[in-house]
């Protein structure tokens, strides 16, 4: 787990791109949890970019290349967890964010909700699930690939 405050930085990034290659995967997962505004909102999309421009961390897996798969999850704070958990906004978003348009446009609100509005227990569920239907869909993938290997033979 790696916790920043905002946009990650370099050091940060470098450091989970370090775990990453040492654990021989061949794709990185990442679980977001940002506020739900303009900023928190692009977290997730600026780390795919980095990854990919900075790090080569790629689309097209190759086992004999530094060029692996990345996907990005925003599992919270996102506008529906606001909605059944009746959260109340921390303020406005902040007009002068480059991504508020895109965000306004996204779900038609002004207002951000910071992620500590969600109580603890809450967000740790929150996560527990996310993890979980990661694993069982990639158990899902791999259980179809075996058999589709099995069945071509």
């Amino acid at each position: 787990m790696t916790i920043s405050r905002g946009m990650a930085s370099m050091p940060c990034k470098k450091a989970i791109i370090d775990r990453f290659v040492s654990s021989k995967k061949s794709k990185l997962i990442l679980l977001v949890v940002s506020d739900l505004d303009p900023a928190g909102d692009a977290i997730a999309e600026d780390l795919v970019k980095c990854f990919r421009r900075d790090f080569g961390i790629g689309t097209n897996p190759d086992p004999s290349s530094n060029h692996f798969n990345i996907e990005a999850y925003k599992v919270a704070l996102t506008y529906d967890q606001v909605a059944q958990h009746m959260l109340e906004p921390s303020m406005d978003a902040k007009e002068n964010s480059p991504t508020y348009q895109k965000f306004v446009d996204t779900y038609g609100i002004t207002e951000a909700y910071e992620l500590e509005a969600m109580e603890p227990k809450i967000l740790e569920e929150t996560l527990s699930e996310a993890i979980e239907r990661l694993w069982i869909s990639m158990r899902t993938i791999r259980s179809l690939q075996q058999r589709n290997r099995t069945q071509l033979r």
